[in-house]
């Protein structure tokens, strides 16, 4: 894993990174730089200016180390920056529905209307019943709340996710959601063929559920 700097300097400018929450990421807009976005070079990184209507904002790519990319943004507008990307209108919602990843890819729908602050709160519920292989306290606290849903759970995995209007930033699209008997959403962990899930809270089933199946969940 490559570690970036919290903060980097170009020229006379001082630029930060953690204007953004760390559970989302940077969309990848440097795949093929334009070269009058080249700021500055020296024997180990390219900086690039990221275009933007009211930030400036900066990435750079380090040689060899392939397309992972930080985004940081002016020191100075730091404020600015987290106000903008913290306000719900500032992004689109979407829900993803298939049996593996490159179907849900095909199916990416957008939630329109949308209640962006449940979309949040479903991030936040996945992001704290999310198995992680080196975190065994977590892990077994989140057991102590799942159940065993292989025998009633649907045939789709759902995926509900945000992506910044500017389409700089994207949340997690990991977190996969099964149905269960046809009534509740469950955010699931899979090994083998064993499935077993983290109930959603009430109020965000009862949003997401008809959401899901709207789309096509089964």
């Amino acid at each position: 894993m490559v570690s970036y700097p919290e903060k980097i300097t170009v020229g006379d400018k001082s630029y930060v990174r953690t204007f953004y929450n760390s559970d989302l990421f940077f969309n990848l807009y440097i795949r093929n730089p334009s070269e009058s976005d080249k700021v500055q070079v020296d024997d180990k990184k390219t900086y690039y200016k990221v275009p933007h209507d009211s930030l400036e904002l900066m990435t750079f790519v380090i040689s060899g180390k392939g397309k992972d990319q930080p985004l940081y943004c002016l020191e100075s507008q730091k404020a600015q920056a987290q106000q903008y990307y913290e306000d719900v209108s500032h992004w689109k919602y979407w829900c993803a529905v298939g049996k593996d990843v490159a179907e849900r890819e095909k199916n990416e729908k957008l939630v329109n209307p949308a209640d962006g602050k449940k979309f949040n709160e479903l991030i936040d519920f996945c992001e704290s019943t999310d198995y992680n292989p080196f975190n065994s306290t977590k892990n077994d606290t989140i057991s102590k709340n799942t159940e065993d849903i292989t025998s009633s759970a649907g045939e789709s995995e759902i995926v509900f996710f945000k992506k910044s209007s500017d389409g700089l930033l994207t949340s997690q699209r990991g977190y996969v959601l099964r149905i269960s008997g046809r009534t509740h959403l469950y955010h699931i962990y899979r090994e083998g063929e064993e499935i077993t899930g983290s109930s959603l809270p009430d109020e965000l089933n009862a949003y997401f559920l008809p959401v899901a199946k709207k789309f096509g969940a089964k």
